[in-house]
């Protein structure tokens, strides 16, 4: 994910969530809507 996404700092994939496509990610936030661009590309 790092290679398409360099502002990704850290994935979580807690095993309770898999089967409900649960996904913690710690992104360096350096514009605005940068969050919605990284949760539509995963």
């Amino acid at each position: 994910f790092r290679m398409n996404f360099p502002e990704i700092v850290d994935i979580a994939l807690p095993a309770e969530g898999v089967f409900h496509n649960l996904v913690c990610v710690s992104i360096r936030k350096t514009y605005p809507m940068q969050a919605y661009k990284i949760m539509h590309g995963l």
